[in-house]
């Protein structure tokens, strides 16, 4: 089939998909709602990405804490549903991103096909700037997984700032190779039971940047304990050589992102919606070259225990007895005058929350 001939077709068949949906009741109760039951079955047991909303709602509680899943506990009806549709699709929170495509035709189809719709009455959203808040929630692991979950994360930055990014590549956590290693800080923790990678979600006018460990419930604060002590001595200073292959690799992930569609697609439409404009792989290229390793330094009073979200999603009695284990050792009077860094801490077991609203 010809697009590019008919791409006015198309046009109207996707405007009509956003601003005539029917949404009936019908199709809610028969598709919708298995659906997304089906979706939160399958988070709960996958402690990595359970982990990783956790950690988002945590962070931030409103906004980019909203679980993007359902869970039982979310009060939404098909009501309600529909009319967050219909106020959510106005044209003034529409964007719209077409790839070899003249750019006069396509204002010229938007304007036909998504200027005017039964949703024109919806308000433009005006979302709050994010705040970040940070605390602990812990997680019993529904699925009987060998190996315990753990997120430590911190307050990142937006996209426009690169230095976490560096710093996320830094650190590492995957090896280069397949038979390998890997010769990056988290890379040297990995085992056959366990293993640290760092991370680096970065979004419009927030960020969330950590460390995610899995490990056997014995060792998983030890991995995440000497894992933090690797973020902060990488936030303290890197050799020369490092950080010029930590950019390398940014550039090459900047650049591999935008060579596929679906990567133009997911990275260009998210830039064109938060922002208006599309990214420019040069002016990646230029914030990259800027990174030092005093521009990273900056980043280290933001990685306080004190202000970081952690959620692990474990074998609650084992960390039970190892947490009460730990505070008794804390208690016994010291023999060595020499102080040593606390593990990182876990909070009270505690019921999955409620989706934030």
């Amino acid at each position: 089939m010809n697009v590019r001939a008919r791409r006015a077709y198309f046009a109207e068949a996707l405007g009509d998909a956003i601003s005539e949906a029917k949404l009936p009741l019908h199709e809610y109760h028969e598709e919708v709602v298995p659906a997304v039951q089906a979706e939160y079955e399958q988070l709960i047991h996958d402690s990595g990405v359970y982990a990783f909303d956790l950690a988002h709602q945590l962070a931030f509680r409103n906004g980019l804490g909203n679980s993007l899943f359902a869970s039982p506990h979310t009060a939404v009806d098909h009501s309600t549903a529909v009319s967050f549709a219909k106020q959510s699709f106005a044209p003034s929170n529409i964007a719209v991103y077409g790839s070899n495509i003249d750019a006069g035709k396509l204002s010229s189809l938007v304007g036909e096909f998504f200027s005017t719709s039964s949703a024109a009455g919806g308000a433009s959203q005006q979302s709050q700037g994010s705040k970040y808040y940070g605390g602990e929630v812990r997680i019993p692991a529904t699925a009987h997984a060998a190996l315990d979950q753990l997120l430590v994360a911190f307050k990142g930055a937006s996209r426009s700032e690169v230095e976490y990014a560096v710093l996320a590549l830094l650190l590492g956590g995957e090896s280069s190779v397949k038979w390998g290693q890997g010769a990056t800080p988290l890379a040297k923790l990995s085992t056959s039971t366990s293993s640290a990678k760092a991370f680096n979600a970065a979004y419009s006018d927030a960020g969330l940047f950590g460390i995610s460990v899995q490990a056997k419930s014995a060792d998983v604060a030890d991995v995440a304990s000497q894992a933090v002590a690797a973020l902060k001595q990488a936030a303290q200073g890197v050799s020369d050589e490092a950080l010029k292959q930590a950019v390398a690799k940014a550039k090459f992930a900047a650049a591999a992102a935008l060579e596929t569609k679906a990567g133009q697609v997911a990275l260009v439409g998210e830039h064109v919606a938060s922002s208006g404009k599309a990214p420019s792989l040069e002016d990646v290229f230029a914030k990259l070259d800027k990174v030092t390793a005093e521009s990273l330094a900056k980043v280290r009073p933001l990685l306080s225990p004190s202000l970081a979200s952690r959620a692990p999603v474990a074998d609650s009695l084992s960390l039970c007895r190892r947490r009460r284990a730990r505070s008794r050792a804390s208690r016994r009077p010291s023999r060595s005058a020499t102080p040593t860094s606390s593990p990182v801490r876990l909070s009270l077991l505690a019921p999955p929350p409620r989706r934030f609203s």
